[in-house]
């Protein structure tokens, strides 16, 4: 009888450390990165030049961004280190950060900038101010898997926007079928943005029904009146299905 009493006691505290670790798991806030981690500029002389990649991203449920709202999805990441880039429309503000990952950083992670410039990042929708995230051994010099990020509390994370700075006139990814078979391929053609000033980034290719494709083997391909640029690796690591 006592042993039964005992067994029932320990259900319930059990319970009660689970519940409790429960709540405090989902009102834990953002990760705040720290400054020295952090480096951010804005400038009305604006000069590009570095990555056409400027983000992948899922479609993000906000109207504005936000200095505590900027979310990884780092369901399948492996690595070290997360490396993230945030680059304008305009190309007038960009910023950048690195954070080591532990076993413990797992799903879709938020983090808070230690931003001096939050009326300048709250100016831009998430559309403007794009997000390029990736796990690797270490930032500089490394190569690594991409993958997506948006702004705010949520996102339609079957929908996914690649942002690109191209100069070609036709630009399209090519990507190869949840199997992964060479035959099973698609084609997603690439649009301009219609922005006012498009100047860090000019071409935006949209990805619906994700769950449909191997993205890990995604493929940008770019020409000019008929000749061809090198294409370009693009590896994305998304939630399997």
């Amino acid at each position: 009888m006592k042993t039964a009493v005992l067994n029932c006691y320990v259900k319930i505290l059990y319970s009660i450390i689970t519940i409790f670790l429960s709540s405090v798991a989902a009102n834990a806030g953002p990760i705040e990165i720290e400054f020295n981690q952090f480096h951010e500029y804005f400038t009305e002389s604006v000069n590009i030049s570095g990555s056409m990649r400027a983000g992948v991203m899922y479609e993000s449920e906000t109207s504005r961004a936000a200095p505590d709202s900027l979310q990884v999805d780092l369901t399948n990441a492996i690595g070290s280190v997360l490396c993230v880039t945030l680059l304008s429309v305009d190309g007038k503000y960009g910023a950048d950060f690195s954070y080591t990952l532990t076993g413990e950083t797992k799903g879709r992670t938020a983090f808070k900038l230690p931003t001096e410039k939050q009326e300048i990042i709250t100016s831009y929708s998430p559309e403007q101010l794009a997000i390029f995230a990736q796990v690797k051994p270490v930032c500089k010099g490394a190569k690594g898997v991409v993958v997506p990020a948006f702004w705010g509390n949520s996102a339609n994370s079957n929908v996914l926007n690649v942002y690109l700075n191209s100069a070609a006139n036709s630009t399209f990814l090519m990507l190869y079928g949840a199997s992964g078979d060479a035959g099973d391929k698609g084609k997603i053609l690439c649009k301009r943005i219609d922005a006012d000033d498009n100047t860090a980034y000019n071409t935006q290719c949209t990805i619906n029904d994700i769950q449909k494709y191997n993205l890990e083997k995604t493929v940008i391909i770019r020409s000019n009146f008929g000749k061809a640029y090198r294409p370009v690796k693009l590896k994305i690591m998304t939630p399997k299905s």
